[in-house]
């Protein structure tokens, strides 16, 4: 799977289950899902998970800022600033943006 970078397509299936938060059981809307991956999915996700963190700091391109507390405004004008910034002074520009796993 790592030297085809193929990801077996019967490997992506999940089973979502409805969590209750909270308010009237009712209302579909008091409820998030949840997906439940294969467990060999969820091994393969924190291996490479492991594995691209690791290349990153090893090569220095990490931007080590936790946003969780700033508004989405905020987040969106340092993007676009740092973009911007990039490319007045002709650098290149790549970006990943991820989600991590509660479990990892």
């Amino acid at each position: 799977m790592l030297s085809s970078g193929t990801f077996p397509a019967r490997l992506k299936f999940a089973e979502i289950k409805p969590i209750y938060k909270k308010g009237n059981k009712i209302n579909t809307s008091n409820y998030r899902p949840v997906s439940l991956f294969i467990s060999f999915s969820k091994i393969f996700e924190t291996i490479i998970y492991n594995r691209l963190y690791d290349h990153i700091n090893d090569i220095k391109c990490l931007l080590m800022k936790n946003w969780a507390s700033s508004s989405t405004d905020m987040v969106t004008y340092a993007l676009t600033n740092s973009i911007l910034t990039a490319l007045n002074n002709k650098l290149l520009i790549g970006g990943i943006f991820l989600q991590p796993s509660r479990g990892i």
